[in-house]
């Protein structure tokens, strides 16, 4: 995974995932796009062991602040998994979950999604559920289904 800064970071701004197995066992990577690209120190790995439940991630959005990886997992529980950019990259803090499926049980596979400058909308997987989520009104992530999503 690729996680992304502000544009005025100088760490890359692309979101990309793939995991065969389960996202906890493979890390975030961040790479700072001033530095060599073949270097070793341009580039910074986060573990996601610390996020119970987490399954497989599958793509993400940037929202100018944060980035969500979304949930590829259909099952009971998907977290999609959002980063803090203006945070230190390695602390635990920066990083929070939110379980989708306590939207609806037809809100466990994202195919992706996109930003508008305000809300976050994330793309059904075959015939499931299509979220949007308020990015700006709470800043922080719903605590049950009834926060900003719908």
């Amino acid at each position: 995974m690729l996680a992304s800064s502000p544009a005025s970071a100088p760490w890359s701004r692309s979101v990309r995932t793939r995991s065969a197995t389960s996202s906890a066992t493979t890390p975030a990577v961040r790479y700072d796009t001033q530095a060599d690209f073949a270097a070793p120190a341009s580039w910074t790995a986060k573990s996601l062991a610390g996020i119970p439940g987490l399954g497989n991630l599958f793509g993400g959005v940037f929202d100018r602040h944060f980035v969500y990886f979304l949930p590829r997992t259909i099952g009971p529980h998907p977290l999609i998994v959002r980063y803090d950019t203006t945070a230190d990259f390695a602390a635990d803090g920066a990083w929070t979950s939110y379980d989708v499926g306590l939207v609806s049980p037809k809100a466990d596979g994202l195919a992706g999604g996109a930003f508008d400058g305000r809300y976050l909308y994330l793309a059904p997987n075959a015939d499931h559920m299509t979220l949007r989520f308020d990015a700006k009104e709470p800043p922080a992530m719903p605590k049950t289904y009834t926060g900003s999503f719908f």
